[in-house]
């Protein structure tokens, strides 16, 4: 466990490292009067993307990429078995659903951007969602992601 004290608001705290979440105890107050019970803080995790949510965003995209995730040939690429959407790290995917595609060598159709459309726990929702469907197995795209992503 790491230990850093920290000086907040005339308190000292001590910061315990746990995991991904931080916990903080107040050990004294800056007259250096010791308190009767250290109290610790509460850290409370970010809710994970929403599936039903990510299935509802879908419905945009189910035009071009189709119901079962297998796109239109030639013009719109499948999301099934896609190495963009499998791959463990979400920042690639992201990024394409934010800036969206106008043309590639490989694909005639376009995406739009939906940086101005979807809010980040949307993004992450139908990132997440098309991250498990098809036989896709990634970990799910966080707002926390998506909002880094979008800076």
């Amino acid at each position: 466990m790491s230990r850093r004290p920290l000086v907040i608001a005339g308190a000292v705290l001590l910061a315990i490292g746990l995991g991904a979440g931080m916990a903080a105890v107040v050990l004294r107050t800056d007259a250096g009067a010791p308190l009767a019970a250290p109290q610790p803080m509460i850290v409370v995790a970010p809710a994970p993307p929403d599936p039903q949510l990510g299935r509802q965003i879908y419905a945009r995209c189910q035009a071009c990429h189709g119901l079962d995730g297998q796109g239109i040939a030639g013009n719109y690429p499948p999301l099934a078995g896609s190495a963009l959407l499998t791959q463990p790290d979400a920042t690639p995917a992201i990024r394409l659903l934010l800036t969206g595609v106008l043309r590639s060598e490989h694909w005639n159709g376009y995406m739009p951007a939906f940086a101005e459309q979807l809010d980040d726990q949307e993004a992450a929702a139908v990132l997440t969602w098309t991250r498990s469907q098809w036989g896709n197995h990634a970990p799910a795209a966080t707002a926390a992601d998506v909002a880094k992503e979008r800076r």
